[in-house]
């Protein structure tokens, strides 16, 4: 295999793998003995997939001179880098804090508790945080939401953290199905990493919405603004990973970003991107479209063939592709990019 197709082999690796996460299990951490009933927030929303290449440990290899690197075509390339870039840096940055999030667990001694406090485990250190399972309005319709219960679905929780400069908040969600051995459950999260870990970017903030309890439509949906990695900002972005199995047990994914860039090193500014793939297969259908900066892109459904590295100008790998989710997705709106109001900036207890 050639350096250009080995690269863009990667690359579908990298984008691939970032979706086998809504179809795959996750380890939930479960202590033994009834610890089910501790389980309020899942460890994770993707599978690991830092070992794949995402580019993190060096930025500088997405300048122009190595963005067309497998079909020749630039947008097409850029396209397909971009979007697996931006889904790998959202996914590790959210799931980094809810591994922490999820850790509530450990201090949970009757599941029917209303409050809880501990410390967390990080960067070598320790941070101290409260949690609180009263209702709260989430939604912002005038109406409390949750059981007021750990155990007790749906489950709203809070959590503020204190790294030493005093407690603010760190994560709120409203989970209404607790995660299982079975699946990851549903609910609704966001998150300021920063917060609880020093070494995240401060202006790093995410709001996710995620749904794994039915096998044959896995999905998660992402809205973020900030630094997602050193050179790449937006002041908002909406991702979302769709993984359906038809009746033929046929895997297929999709991913979708709309982000307006404020920095990006291949000059994107307002940029939307979908991708396709199957399960197994060797080919990946693609579309871009980007205005603004200095890279446009406005192309659909361009079909690429990865074990030739090269564009398959008759569809013929993608032709029995389900593309009922290949249309672009709205960009994301303000309201959704900070916490609720109804998520006080110190402890209630």
């Amino acid at each position: 295999m050639n350096r250009k197709s080995m690269t863009m082999s990667g690359l579908a690796l990298t984008a691939i793998s970032t979706v086998l996460g809504c179809n795959g299990q996750f380890p939930l951490g479960l202590i033994g003995g009834g610890s089910a009933n501790r389980d309020v927030l899942p460890d994770a929303i993707t599978l690991e997939i830092s070992e794949l290449g995402d580019e993190e440990s060096n930025a500088a290899r997405m300048k122009d001179e190595e963005a067309a690197r497998c079909t020749g075509d630039p947008a097409i390339d850029r396209t397909l880098r971009a979007g697996a870039v931006v889904t790998h840096a959202f996914h590790r940055l959210t799931d980094r804090a809810l591994a922490l999030g999820a850790r509530i667990r450990n201090d949970i001694d009757d599941p029917t508790q209303t409050q809880v406090e501990g410390m967390f485990p990080v960067l070598g250190g320790v941070t101290a945080y409260k949690a609180d399972f009263a209702a709260f309005d989430i939604d912002g319709d005038g109406t409390a939401d949750g059981s007021g219960m750990a155990n007790v679905e749906p489950v709203a929780v809070r959590i503020w953290t204190d790294s030493g400069a005093g407690f603010q908040p760190f994560l709120c969600a409203l989970v209404t199905t607790r995660p299982s051995t079975d699946n990851l459950g549903a609910g609704e999260i966001f998150i300021m990493p920063s917060s609880a870990i020093p070494d995240a970017p401060a202006d790093f903030f995410v709001h996710v919405v995620y749904d794994r309890t039915d096998s044959a439509h896995k999905w998660n949906e992402a809205f973020t603004t900030g630094h997602m990695r050193p050179n790449v900002n937006a002041s908002t972005a909406h991702h979302r990973v769709d993984v359906r199995t038809n009746a033929n047990d046929q895997v297929e994914r999709t991913i979708r970003s709309t982000t307006t860039f404020s920095e990006h090193p291949l000059g994107f500014a307002d940029y939307a991107f979908a991708a396709h793939f199957q399960r197994g297969g060797t080919a990946v259908l693609l579309s871009g479209l980007s205005t603004g900066g200095t890279t446009q892109v406005d192309f659909s459904n361009v079909c690429v063939d990865i074990s030739s590295c090269t564009i398959d100008a008759g569809g013929t790998a993608c032709s029995e592709f389900d593309t009922q989710d290949m249309s672009f997705i709205d960009a994301a709106a303000a309201s959704q990019l900070m916490f609720p109001a109804d998520f006080p900036s110190t402890p209630t207890f």
